[in-house]
């Protein structure tokens, strides 16, 4: 439903009146997501490990009049996760209108040097996560009759890109578990899809953004010759996805923002995409002395499910 967004720009859809699920959405890609969704006029309830960020979060949003609670969850805990659905139920009534399966991290290795706990940490972390919010928020989404889940997907699962081969491997489940739940799930008003970015400015990826020769070569399969922001690419294109104006989009392949998409190999044609290009590169030779894995990059190393949509 397009309409003014109040603030001069130019006419926006509204989501006034809906109710909304952003999991880890205190920094990068899901913090953005909680700002769009709550400017539309939804009503958002989010998570994250990390209470005194979460708090910080909540209070800055307040501030600025939008609506968004949130409590405490780890969501690699099947009881955990089962608790912040109950919460959401109680909030909203027993409906939910969006859920935002956004919660991820990387353990950045050779194939080969990982181990049966990393397996089990980002399998759990990245998909089991996502699958078992969706089984959980589905009786919330029919009843509302108008539900929408988006999955924080990844290039990654998409082409092969050097040092996340388990990373990789949860993302391209959760774009097959997008198509899989769209089908099955229309018959109850409720569309599924994906969004799957290359490069976006956060606090994880400016680590490897700040290694010139990995910069460049990203920009090299980036036509725009910049990397995406996380509010204008990401952000955007999710509230455009869960919008009444997207009711007829049940199912789509990840949705890889425009301005970050490659013309096709071996087309001469601007106007057919693919993919970026894979990168080369052993991510781990970039990480700090004593760094285990990309999370470990925030000052609170306790802090996992936040934005790890990087590459």
């Amino acid at each position: 439903m397009a309409e003014a967004d109040g603030k001069g720009g130019l006419n926006r859809w509204s989501l006034e009146g809906m109710t909304a699920l952003v999991t880890g959405g205190t920094k990068g890609l899901g913090h953005a997501v909680v700002e769009e969704l709550a400017e539309l006029g939804a009503t958002v309830y989010t998570c994250s490990r990390n209470e005194a960020e979460l708090n910080k979060c909540i209070h800055e949003w307040e501030i600025k009049g939008y609506k968004v609670s949130g409590s405490v969850c780890d969501a690699s805990s099947r009881a955990e996760r089962e608790k912040l659905m109950s919460n959401v139920s109680s909030l909203f009534n027993g409906k939910l209108n969006i859920l935002i399966n956004n919660v991820g991290t990387n353990v950045v290795k050779a194939t080969e040097e990982y181990n049966e706990e990393d397996f089990s940490f980002l399998m759990a972390t990245n998909f089991e996560s996502a699958y078992h919010l969706s089984q959980l928020a589905h009786p919330l989404l029919k009843a509302s009759k108008a539900g929408s889940i988006v999955f924080m997907s990844s290039v990654c699962g998409v082409v092969s890109v050097t040092g996340g081969s388990i990373y990789g491997a949860t993302k391209g489940a959760m774009n097959q578990l997008a198509k899989n739940l769209a089908c099955e799930w229309a018959k109850d008003n409720i569309r599924t899809n994906s969004v799957a970015p290359w490069f976006i400015r956060t606090p994880l990826a400016e680590t490897l953004l700040s290694d010139e020769k990995f910069y460049k070569g990203v920009i090299s399969r980036t036509p725009m010759g910049r990397t995406g922001e996380t509010k204008e690419t990401i952000a955007s294109r999710s509230a455009e996805l869960i919008s009444e104006e997207e009711t007829r989009e049940v199912a789509t392949e990840p949705q890889i923002p425009r301005d970050q998409q490659t013309p096709q190999r071996g087309s001469s044609s601007p106007q057919r995409y693919d993919a970026p290009l894979p990168i080369e590169c052993d991510f781990s030779n970039m990480m700090p002395k004593g760094t285990r894995s990309l999370e470990d990059l925030y000052e609170n190393t306790e802090q996992v499910e936040e934005d790890v949509t990087l590459y």
